[in-house]
């Protein structure tokens, strides 16, 4: 599962740079966000799982809203770049976090 999971990801940045080619990056974005949610949508009808709770509902809607606007962000950026230099900038973002935190946050590194 986890090979699997390593080549979808793996070739997403170039399935995304061939798609920016006959599709603006916004109208992009939606059929993603679109797709997912009709395959997320059938799923619960399946298990007829309905029942969920938000602990901080606001929490919740705006890292979704976040989420999404970074994905709108690497699609209009991968029309000026290559799909490797996407890629590469996208995975480095656990090193900015890190880097980030101890910054801003004062935060220290440990072992974990």
């Amino acid at each position: 599962m986890t090979g699997i999971a390593s080549v979808l990801w793996g070739t997403s940045f170039s399935a995304i740079k061939i798609g920016l080619e006959y599709v603006d990056a916004y109208t992009f974005v939606f059929l993603r966000f679109l797709l997912a949610s009709i395959i997320m949508l059938f799923l619960l009808l399946i298990r007829r799982n309905f029942g969920f709770e938000f602990a901080k509902r606001r929490v919740a809607w705006f890292l979704g809203i976040a989420n999404g606007v970074a994905y709108l962000f690497q699609y209009v950026g991968m029309n000026s770049t290559s799909a490797s230099k996407s890629s590469l900038l996208v995975n480095l973002s656990a090193i900015w976090v890190a880097i980030l935190s101890w910054l801003i946050l004062k935060e220290r590194f440990g072992k974990g």
